[in-house]
């Protein structure tokens, strides 16, 4: 199979369909989602090693200048009364000449690709400049597309509050207990940056265990009573932003270069979607259950 039958999508495909097809393959075989399952990690990495070729243009141009020069299966022309069934072989000279310049062109495809690589090393850019020369087309990708709809699902999480300490040795001292709180959010979706989007959207599903420990953590802390005023949403979003940012090491805040969708360009999780809202909860003792 080629890189285009294993993301199964035809050569001609956009890479807005390459990029689509990606993803919905990526839900399919992740092997968080298929635990234990060797094939499926294995299917799975092969997707991963496609998209990397398909999806950067230079790469995806000379694997299909490779595809081209491959040489076609043999031909056979059908037995008629005159002649006997036959391959259709060019002449041996033909067919020499024909492997040589495949051979040749592939020596100068080779020569080229490590020119530019040994150039891109020396340059050594700083990490700022490096990250600036990354804009690519996926900077101007639609809202869909930069979109996570499903990032996070069913997060319940009882609530803390801070105890005050019993004597003055302990002022300094954070004391968290239980506060009988639960903050359900059914839903958590994300909306990234134009900025390098593609690469944020790898990171945020490739890191969403750890991502979804950081937040919890973050949210056991939020305050019941500013929950439960009227701009609540926004207090519980701004919470989520800022944990995610930290989890992922991106600054929302910080200006990157402008883009079609976004001027300035942002960089990493800029907005949280919460579609079903967020519930917080009283939890009852077992007798008053019981009742």
């Amino acid at each position: 199979m080629n890189c285009y039958e294993i993301l199964e999508v035809s050569p001609n495909a956009s890479p807005a369909v390459i990029k689509a097809a990606f993803k919905s393959l990526m839900q399919r075989y992740h092997p968080d989602r298929n635990p234990g399952d060797a094939q499926i990690a294995e299917h799975a990495s092969l997707v991963v090693q496609a998209y990397e070729v398909l999806s950067d243009e230079a790469k995806r141009a000379a694997y299909d200048l490779t595809l081209s020069q491959q040489p076609a299966a043999p031909q056979f022309f059908a037995r008629d009364s005159k002649s006997e069934a036959r391959y259709a072989v060019a002449p041996e000279e033909d067919k020499h000449r024909n492997i040589y310049w495949i051979v040749w062109t592939l020596i100068g495809l080779t020569i080229v690709v490590s020119m530019f690589v040994l150039f891109y090393t020396k340059q050594q850019p700083a990490p700022e400049t490096a990250i600036l020369q990354q804009v690519s087309s996926a900077s101007a990708a639609s809202e869909e597309a930069r979109t996570l709809p499903l990032f996070l699902v069913r997060l319940n999480i009882n609530l803390l509050s801070i105890k005050k300490p019993s004597d003055e040795a302990n002022v300094a001292q954070e004391i968290w207990e239980d506060s009988g709180y639960v903050l359900a959010i059914p839903v958590l979706g994300v909306k990234v940056g134009t900025f390098d989007s593609l690469k944020v959207m790898r990171h945020l599903e490739a890191n969403e265990s750890y991502i979804r420990q950081k937040l919890e953590k973050k949210l056991a802390k939020a305050d019941y009573e500013e929950l439960a005023k009227i701009g609540g949403e926004q207090y519980l979003e701004n919470m989520i932003l800022d944990a995610i940012e930290e989890a992922s090491g991106t600054n929302r805040h910080e200006d990157y270069p402008a883009s079609p969708g976004e001027a300035p360009g942002r960089y990493g999780v800029v907005e949280a979607l919460l579609p079903e809202s967020f519930a917080v909860s009283k939890i009852l003792p077992r007798e008053d259950a019981r009742q």
